[in-house]
């Protein structure tokens, strides 16, 4: 498969459908090109020889596309194949009622695969990152609820014997310590 070929259609897909959203300040695509750079600081690099990284580093500008723009899994997995479709499926937030339930359906899903993981850790720190530097204009609102959620983010998907993502986790854990 061309993984360069499907990251610069999942970066067109996104500067199309994300066009009109922000993120804070920022176009909302900003937002997705740091979890893309966040995996490559990590060492998943999508020119790396592991088709995964390759996969991971597509999903990451289509993460949130099929939970706030009209396009679904089904066209994901027809554009990009089964794998991509499922990282994106696994990170898109289960529709519910409250937050927490919210959060305890998503994390059930995401924890069946540690890629999903990885791209989510990767998103989980570009948030926590990005809310540290706008905490002097919103008050660290933000900041104070990814620490408030971090416990239960933990304990239901780190997993020990992944140790592609230990890296990414101590330092969400030096980000969000006190």
């Amino acid at each position: 498969m061309n993984y360069s070929k499907l990251l610069e259609l999942a970066v067109e897909l996104a500067f199309e459908n994300h066009a009109d959203q922000r993120y804070g300040n920022e176009p909302y695509t900003e937002h997705l090109k740091n979890v893309q750079n966040v995996l490559i600081r990590f060492g998943f690099h999508p020119d790396h020889k592991n088709e995964n990284y390759a996969r991971l580093s597509v999903a990451s500008w289509l993460h949130d596309i099929v939970e706030d723009t009209e396009i679904t899994k089904e066209f994901i997995e027809e554009k990009f194949g089964k794998e991509i479709a499922e990282l994106v499926w696994c990170v898109t937030n289960e529709p519910s009622s409250n937050r927490e339930e919210k959060l305890q359906k998503t994390y059930a899903k995401l924890k069946q695969n540690r890629y999903a993981v990885i791209l989510k850790l990767a998103d989980r720190i570009t948030n926590v990152e990005t809310s540290i530097v706008s905490s002097k204009y919103d008050g660290g609102k933000m900041l104070r609820k990814y620490k408030k959620e971090y416990p239960q983010f933990r304990q239901n998907l780190f997993n020990s014997s992944c140790t592609e993502s230990t890296k990414m986790w101590e330092y969400l854990d030096k980000l969000l310590s006190d």
